[in-house]
């Protein structure tokens, strides 16, 4: 019984710990997707006017340097922008703050620029993973439909923002080395994992399990799946932000919750076999102890059947007396002669 009660509660206590993990892998999962919201909403913010400013102001030489002067003072005050271009109706660079040096790349095959050509909208629009050629890093952009005066698409501004600074946010969480994030757009495709994975950015999970049984069903929640990536079975939380779609999913083996617990539990369980121990040994000395006096019960009884069959075969006259005095048994003769009440 004493067993039975030690399992069901060490059952009870790794319950408890997948679920606190699991509450805590969501509630940070909703501060990644409430940060990405931020950073989003900042990026975009600078958009707004530099469309402006490209738009009334970008017809004399004076007027295009200033309005070059304005996007690189926006780079440098912004915390989270990694840089900005502008890209010409035709699809080729005009500028760029990351290399001066770069104007006339034909950037006409970019999704972004192929969504705001065909596309009346005017909103800044979230895409991407994208790698830069020259650094090897990975980006996201934000990108806004120009139009010109007569409301014609005259190209698109773009605004970078490196998927490290949501890499190294997620750092700042308590999570074991091998804990992974995933920030998904809108369309099912990740566009941030830590730890970085190649083959991962920018691959759909719109066909997959998790999108079909968790997203489609939830904003918020814990799914227990299997990493198509290194094929770990993980306990995971997600959170879908209502403004910008994005999905926020942070995901740690099975098998280091488990290993975290066993950690956690191993002064309990010293404890828990100490008592199993006492307690065993308790009943070994109490076995023996009921050994024991089974075996002085026998002795006893033997004895006395062998003092019995001795007085019945004596002619002479043989009591046995207890410690008041008092008869307890006798031979044939002594009972004849004194009588059995003597």
């Amino acid at each position: 019984m004493f067993l039975v009660l030690v399992a069901w509660a060490e059952l009870s206590s790794w319950q408890t710990q997948v679920a606190r993990m699991n509450s805590y892998l969501e509630q940070t999962a909703k501060a990644i997707a409430q940060h990405a919201d931020d950073v989003i909403e900042v990026g975009k913010q600078p958009l707004v006017g530099l469309v402006l400013q490209a738009r009334d102001n970008n017809e004399t030489v004076l007027q295009k340097l200033e309005l070059v002067r304005t996007m690189r003072e926006v780079v440098e005050r912004s915390p989270y922008l990694r840089s900005l271009a502008y890209v010409g109706a035709d699809g080729r660079l005009i500028e760029s703050t990351t290399n001066s040096f770069s104007a006339g790349v034909d950037l006409s095959d970019r999704a972004y620029f192929l969504y705001h050509r065909s596309s009346e909208d005017r909103s800044p629009r979230v895409d991407g993973p994208f790698k830069g050629p020259v650094t090897n890093e990975w980006f996201i952009t934000l990108s806004q439909r120009l139009n010109d005066r007569e409301g014609q698409f005259a190209g698109v501004m773009v605004a970078t923002i490196d998927v490290r600074m949501f890499v190294n946010f997620f750092r700042g969480f308590s999570f074991p080395a091998d804990a992974t994030l995933a920030i998904i757009d809108g369309d099912g495709r990740i566009v941030v994992r830590s730890p970085m994975d190649v083959t991962a950015m920018g691959q759909s999970l719109a066909k997959s399990a998790f999108y079909r049984d968790a997203l489609l069903k939830s904003d918020s929640g814990n799914y227990l799946y299997k990493s198509p990536f290194d094929g770990e079975i993980k306990e995971s939380g997600y959170y879908t932000s209502q403004t910008t779609r994005i999905t926020a999913l942070v995901a740690i083996p099975r098998s280091s919750i488990l290993w975290y617990w066993v950690s956690m539990s191993q002064t309990r369980w010293l404890f828990s076999l100490a008592a199993v121990l006492a307690a065993a040994l308790m009943a070994v000395r109490l076995r023996r102890n009921m050994q024991t006096a089974r075996r002085n019960q026998m002795t006893i009884a033997a004895r006395e059947a062998e003092f019995q069959h001795i007085a019945n075969a004596s002619t002479g006259l043989i009591e046995k007396l207890d410690d008041n005095g008092i008869r307890e048994s006798g031979s044939a003769a002594s009972e004849l002669n004194l009588g059995s009440d003597s």
